[in-house]
């Protein structure tokens, strides 16, 4: 599978496992208003790390860029030769992907990308070139398509970056030490290496309730027993170390191509609001479906009892990846120092942070 096909896929999980946005929710905003927020200058910078797909594709050119802060929208312009003066407007995403279709097999193309907000106009990056495969692409399995969207929740730039900063967040977690990616990790194949025979941490006793026998379960470590005002309390099982939840958690690679999620298939494809119950998305939601368990779980990530009304208060009043080592430098832009409500704002219109976001 190619870096792009990889990267767009990796790309929905994490936007998507996290909150999805309802068909529903659309706030009228003041465009110069929202920019001025989001990038305190009333300007917008230049799109940076653009690539192009070379010979991935026999049907298409794929091009991609880092996200820009307070970007509504990208135009993407292509020429036969390294010159922007002469190139022509191809089309225009509000995502950070965008595939060519019409680029003749077998030649290159010269492809740039601009930022825009309304009237706003920011800079054009700068050139990269890709080339269409002639025939089948190189590799025993074609690459894949990108996976598909719920019509109620459309992939724009800002949501990716969000739901990455959400995905690797530990402070989503009641005790602020596990988030999404402590049990995906992308380096291991999107789950959880830390469930290996010799590791005491990762084995569930099983059904009996006694460790060392032929019931036990190697799976994922989540958090200890924590009540809602942050203390622990004692397990018979686990003293108050870590409870292991009853599985491993699962790959988030293809994860989006599936039409149920958890090992049980109880993440359908219909996802509902977690605090009304009403329906959000009627198909193609699974993905959705599964972001909402895992924060308000005893077991994975929350305190006895929590909702989604905990977890929103939670992220509201969080500093975005403030307890991450390390945070990549385009997604470390992108946050800027704001805060998550900033964040919801740019993603969404509005700063509220709500489940079905």
């Amino acid at each position: 599978m190619s870096t792009f096909v990889r990267r767009s896929i990796i790309v929905k999980s994490a936007v998507i496992l996290i909150f999805s946005i309802a068909a529903s929710i659309h706030v009228s905003v003041n465009v110069a208003r929202v920019v001025d927020a989001q990038t305190g200058s009333g300007s917008l910078n230049a799109p940076s790390n653009v690539s192009a797909t070379d010979n991935v594709y026999a049907s298409k050119i794929g091009v991609e860029w880092s996200t820009v802060r307070g970007a509504a929208v990208y135009r993407i312009f292509r020429n036969t030769v390294n010159d922007l003066s002469t190139a022509t407007e191809i089309g225009s995403t509000p995502a950070n992907s965008f595939f060519d279709s019409d680029a003749v097999a077998g030649q290159t193309f010269f492809y740039w990308v601009r930022s825009e907000n309304g009237a706003l106009i920011g800079g054009t990056s700068a050139s990269t070139q890709g080339i269409r495969a002639i025939g089948s692409p190189q590799g025993p399995v074609p690459p894949q398509e990108p996976p598909p969207m719920p019509p109620a929740n459309q992939v724009t730039a800002a949501k990716i970056e969000l739901g990455k900063a959400l995905f690797w967040d530990e402070q989503l977690s009641s005790t602020r030490t596990v988030s999404c990616g402590t049990c995906h990790i992308t380096s291991r194949g999107g789950s959880d290496p830390r469930t290996l025979a010799a590791n005491l941490a990762s084995r569930n006793p099983g059904p009996d309730g006694v460790f060392n026998n032929a019931d036990d379960i190697l799976a994922s470590p989540g958090v200890p027993i924590t009540r809602p005002d942050g203390t622990f309390q004692w397990s018979s099982i686990y003293g108050i170390d870590e409870q292991v939840t009853a599985r491993k958690a699962n790959s988030t690679i293809n994860a989006a191509y599936s039409p149920t999620l958890f090992w049980d298939g109880r993440a359908t494809p219909t996802f509902r609001d977690p605090l009304t119950n009403i329906i959000v998305i009627n198909a193609g939601g699974a993905l959705e479906s599964q972001s909402i368990e895992p924060p308000t779980s005893g077991v994975e990530m929350g305190h006895t009892g929590r909702d989604w009304v905990n977890v929103a208060e939670r992220i509201s009043g969080s500093k975005p990846l403030v307890l991450s080592p390390q945070v990549p430098a385009d997604l470390n832009e992108w946050i800027g120092g704001r805060s998550y409500p900033d964040l919801f704002l740019e993603a969404f219109g509005s700063p509220g942070v709500t489940p079905v976001r």
